[in-house]
């Protein structure tokens, strides 16, 4: 079962009534790796639009673990 730690964007997260929803929130550069952590569980559940920092991150963070497997 895929979760994200909600407490940290729960002031932030904006529901529909289908059960998707929209996260706008500031993130400080220096916590980038700490939400590409967060958000790279949900996989293609999750579409992050910016920061292209926080892109990088994730598209890292997926880097790092296929690399274990090749």
């Amino acid at each position: 079962m895929k979760r994200l730690n909600w407490r940290a964007f729960l002031s932030n997260l904006a529901l529909d009534n289908d059960g998707n929803g929209i996260i706008q929130q500031h993130i400080p550069l220096k916590e980038l790796d700490f939400y590409a952590r967060q958000f790279l569980p949900l996989g293609s559940d999750a579409i992050i639009t910016s920061p292209p920092e926080l892109i990088e991150a994730i598209k890292q963070e997926a880097r790092t673990i296929l690399a274990c497997y090749e």
